[in-house]
């Protein structure tokens, strides 16, 4: 997914906003979660892809049916699934 931010020339920056405007459901609400819990915890805020996807990868994100999941890669692996599908509709409406 990285490659597609780097292929279209944007910043982390840029690609992390994209990405939160295209979140929905329980993605929404889950980085809503994060954001207050780290403004609670005084911590900064998260302002690149990069540093989303590490709280992605390091699996903070669990929707209501991970348990269903057998493994933290199938959770990833649909979890990048959406994010692609945002990045498609994105390159699609220019």
């Amino acid at each position: 997914m990285g490659r597609i931010f780097e292929v279209k020339g944007y910043s982390d920056e840029k690609a992390f906003k994209l990405v939160i405007l295209k979140m929905k459901g329980y993605v929404s609400l889950w980085y809503e979660n994060l954001k207050r819990n780290r403004a609670t915890e005084a911590m900064p805020n998260i302002r690149t892809w990069s540093r989303l996807k590490k709280h992605i990868e390091k699996g903070s994100y669990h929707p209501p049916t991970s348990k269903s999941f057998t493994s933290i890669s199938l959770l990833l692996t649909k979890i990048t699934s959406r994010l692609k599908s945002i990045l498609k509709s994105l390159s699609n409406s220019k």
